[in-house]
């Protein structure tokens, strides 16, 4: 192989990486048992690139994408990897945990009761669960899905569940936009709507 192909090669090597797919490590929790941390993604840049067919997200799709207010170099932005729940024209709301009155696959945070000593990491994981810990009196503060719940239920019925919710009057400072005026948090949140194409948004004055 002369110098010149090989040239070509590694400037098309480069191209492919940086236009069109990249890697991407998976760094938290969130999205299990979707994805879990330490999975390898490969994304397609080149889809909703300038070069690119555009083509709309639908729900329940997984993106990676820079989150649109970290105020650092876009070298340095962090690549936030999360699934679509809402597309143009659609008013997303949050109702005591519930997206839209619709929480299937959704994960909440549960203290679990263990009166009999038997969840441990090696259980958990069996059941795809990753995210919480052990507090005390036998209590866990865990991230479950109503699917792995039926499966701890299934192993022992003596456990007690109890939601994390917070309260509808809870401002959360991290929930976006973080306006005081709202008031909103992770688990009551919203509507907001997401703008379509040729829709007019009223916009109030501060």
């Amino acid at each position: 192989m002369n110098a010149r192909k090989l040239t070509l090669i590694v400037i098309l090597a480069f191209a492919i990486k940086f236009w069109v797919f990249k890697p991407y490590v998976v760094t938290s929790n969130s999205m299990n048992s979707t994805l879990k941390q330490g999975d390898y993604l490969i994304v397609n840049k080149w889809q909703n690139s300038i070069f690119g067919n555009h083509i709309k997200p639908n729900k329940g799709e997984v993106f990676a994408f820079h989150y649109p207010l970290d105020k650092v170099s876009i070298k340095d932005k962090m690549v936030y990897i999360k699934r679509c729940i809402g597309v143009p024209g659609d008013s997303i709301i949050v109702i005591n945990g519930k997206v839209n009155s619709d929480e299937q696959s959704l994960q909440f945070d549960y203290i679990i009761k263990d009166p009999n000593s038997i969840i441990n990491w090696a259980l958990l994981n069996n059941i795809d669960v990753h995210q919480g810990g052990k507090t005390i009196n036998n209590n866990w503060i865990l991230s479950l899905s109503d699917k792995q719940i039926k499966s701890l239920k299934n192993i022992d019925n003596q456990f007690v569940f109890q939601k994390l919710i917070q309260d509808v009057n809870q401002f959360d400072l991290s929930t976006f936009p973080s306006d005081t005026l709202k008031k909103w948090n992770r688990d009551f949140y919203g509507p907001i709507y997401i703008p379509k194409s040729g829709h007019t948004i009223k916009i109030n004055p501060a």
